[in-house]
């Protein structure tokens, strides 16, 4: 299968094709199941990735206590210890 990824993947979607005219109706339902399921998985995986690098851009904030980050998550600073 390696060997084919540098054709690209014309050459599966083709060999898919073929496969998939010779399933049968029940087959092919759980074929369909399963290529949505990994649509949703994508859908999903490039969601966490736009958010981890979403949040990659944000400013780091740095405490020198838990309890003052805390304080800054509940924006406490009235009861901030000195």
């Amino acid at each position: 299968m390696e060997d084919l990824l540098t054709d690209g993947t014309v050459v599966y979607r083709e060999q898919i094709k073929e496969a998939v005219s010779q399933l049968s109706p029940d087959s092919i339902l759980v074929l369909q199941d399963f290529v949505a399921f990994l649509i949703e998985k994508e859908r999903r995986y490039n969601a966490l990735i736009q958010r981890v690098l979403d949040a990659e851009k944000e400013p780091v904030l740095c405490f020198e206590s838990a309890e003052e980050a805390f304080n800054a998550i509940f924006d406490d600073t009235e009861n901030t210890i000195s």
